[in-house]
């Protein structure tokens, strides 16, 4: 049997067990089936049944059936009808696996569990709309930060300011959407330099658990779902060329990081 078939086989039978006979019952059975799924198919049946245990009635949550929507399980946020799917590695999901429900108006959320503990560790929101100026591909809002705030003395405010745009990674075209003063958000330059001292990989994770943390912000303030963070700044193809003047991405969602590219000159 193709292991598909024997996940959904399985799934199905640990879920009506979950329904008839409560949660111990069914993480036994989920046990008992461990070799039989091997340990990616345990590690996601797992994740799932823990969510909707802790999650059920949170988000009024019904078990969705394979129909080849990429949903785990149908629910509400408020009055909002939402699809969720479950992970514990975002790194292996595409937005385009989501885009035709996307554009039919359906509201996905990306539900990442940390394997360790089976908590949630984020929800993606992929509520994206589609660029006005070309329409090949969304508009994703991101928080263009900035270096702190310094008054006429020359004294830091230990404050900044962020813009809040929509961006398309198609056609680059920029959409204004408010600005945010006088938050505690650092720029990437600025993390950088208060974690040099670090090795190479402990550096890189801090400053993405920082800039994680400050979409996590940002998105609150806005009331827009930010997936990522980006910054002016410059690059040099050559040294007989000037810079062209532009915007990197110092951190961007797994989801949809693989829409951008590095340096955009705008």
């Amino acid at each position: 049997m193709h292991p598909a078939a024997i996940y959904n086989e399985k799934r199905r039978i640990i879920f009506s067990t979950y329904h008839s006979k409560g949660l111990e019952e069914a993480s036994q059975y989920l046990e008992g089936y461990r070799s039989t799924l091997g340990s990616t198919g345990y590690t996601g049946l797992k994740a799932e049944l823990e969510f909707y245990s802790k999650h059920q009635r949170e988000y009024s949550l019904t078990v969705a059936g394979d129909m080849g929507e990429h949903a785990d399980f149908a629910g509400n946020i408020g009055n909002k009808p939402v699809r969720f799917d479950i992970t514990t590695n975002v790194k292996y999901k595409e937005l385009k696996t989501y885009e035709k429900f996307l554009c039919e108006g359906y509201d996905y959320r990306i539900a990442i569990l940390d394997n360790a503990n089976w908590e949630i560790i984020d929800v993606l929101e992929l509520s994206f709309p589609k660029c006005n100026s070309c329409g090949d591909s969304f508009s994703f809002p991101l928080a263009i930060t900035h270096p702190m705030n310094y008054n006429r003395h020359g004294d830091p405010l230990w404050h900044s300011d962020q813009d809040i745009i929509g961006f398309c990674p198609a056609c680059c075209a920029i959409e204004e959407k408010e600005k945010i003063y006088n938050s505690p958000i650092k720029s990437f330059s600025e993390l950088h330099s208060d974690l040099y001292e670090l090795p190479e990989n402990e550096l890189i994770t801090h400053i993405k658990a920082e800039f994680r943390s400050s979409v996590k912000y940002l998105s609150k303030e806005s009331g827009l779902n930010l997936i990522g963070i980006a910054e002016n700044g410059s690059r040099q193809d050559s040294k007989y060329e000037d810079p062209e003047s532009g915007i990197y991405f110092p951190y961007l969602s797994d989801m949809v990081s693989k829409y951008f590219e590095d340096f955009y000159g705008i």
